[in-house]
């Protein structure tokens, strides 16, 4: 234990209070309208959020825009919490949100859209992104970025950040195919890259978050490897899209896509991830997000326990990042599952309830 996480600790088992009970995701999910699903969080700990927005958005853009800008409050308060020796570690987790903010304009740009277009999936707190915070982009960047003439003009503009300058070994394969997904691949590397490296012991007890650190890797990789298998793409083909520092190897991910199809290469995942479950809900739906939830679930069973009993760690702060991002993307899911009318049964299995 570290007496320099005693306020931290302290300071985030309050906030930890607001975080929704599995009874209270249940109530949302028995809803039938989003307005009603919306009033829920206003009445809970969404209000400031809503009230912060409201005056600019309206539903569904509010609604999703509220439930981003909560989880940034709540990763704010964790930052600001952090002794000075653990930041580092913190900023470059956090950092995974400017890396989907600049996913999100990039990809609006190769669309076509502009920047009231790719706003509401911008990751933002009182319109500043999460990036003003560990020191890179803010939401003047986003905009230059959205108004500049193409992708490669949004690479040397991130070039000054570090992102654009790892993204360019790529751009000579955009000119000639259009294909944008080695660069937005690149990211997530880059990201991984520099966030195991700043997953240092500091006392000997955060081996858990980076043990969940490799595990997202694994899967990240795993999903690439199904989508691959799918469409049927050769693994030499999908190495921009496969990540080095998982707890399975390159060598082995290799082997292991080797198997005949989907269902065989889950065989092969057994002794990492047990996905037999899903197989079966895979044949009936083909859809491949079965795979990724189970994934999702697996992982925060694995490490999220030993994070919460090791309170004055970085694991605890780390636990009460991961709790704020899990809420968030279960109460994305069941609000846009009423938006859009799908069945409670399947938008219950698109969630994470490991940790609820």
């Amino acid at each position: 234990m570290d007496s320099t996480y005693i306020g931290s600790f302290g300071r985030l088992k309050v906030y930890e209070t607001e975080f929704f009970s599995r009874q209270q995701i249940d109530q949302m999910l028995s809803m039938s309208d989003p307005k009603d699903v919306s009033a829920f969080l206003y009445n809970g700990p969404y209000r400031e959020d809503f009230d912060s927005l409201s005056a600019i958005f309206k539903d569904p853009e509010l609604t999703e825009m509220a439930v981003n800008r909560h989880m940034v409050r709540n990763n704010r308060i964790a930052l600001f919490s952090v002794p000075p020796l653990a930041k580092n570690a913190i900023t470059a987790y956090l950092s995974k949100w400017d890396i989907e903010n600049i996913k999100t304009v990039i990809s609006a740009k190769f669309l076509g859209h502009g920047i009231r277009d790719a706003e509401p999936f911008l990751i933002s707190f009182r319109d500043v992104p999460l990036g003003i915070m560990t020191g890179t982009l803010t939401n003047e960047d986003y905009r230059n970025m959205i108004n500049l003439s193409n992708i490669e003009a949004i690479l040397n503009y991130l070039a000054r950040f570090g992102y654009g300058t790892y993204m360019m070994q790529f751009l000579e394969d955009y000119r000639k195919t259009g294909d944008i997904s080695p660069m937005l691949y690149s990211l997530d590397r880059y990201y991984y890259m520099n966030l195991i490296s700043s997953l240092k012991y500091y006392r000997g007890d955060e081996g858990p978050v980076l043990n969940y650190v490799r595990s997202e890797i694994d899967r990240q990789n795993i999903v690439t490897m199904l989508k691959g298998k799918v469409l049927k793409i050769p693994f030499e083909r999908m190495t921009s899209g496969i990540m080095e520092g998982g707890n399975i190897s390159t060598g082995k991910l290799r082997e292991i896509y080797s198997s005949q199809d989907v269902i065989s290469v889950v065989d092969s995942l057994k002794p990492y991830y047990d996905l037999e479950p899903q197989k079966k809900e895979y044949q009936e739906s083909n859809d491949l997000y079965h795979f990724d939830i189970a994934l999702r679930n697996i992982i925060a069973k694995r490490y999220m326990d030993t994070m919460s009993m090791l309170p004055l760690s970085l694991d605890s702060i780390f636990y009460f990042i991961l709790k704020s991002e899990f809420e968030r993307h279960n109460v994305r899911t069941i609000y846009l599952s009423k938006v859009n009318g799908m069945p409670r049964e399947i938008a219950e299995k698109l969630l994470i309830t490991e940790m609820v």
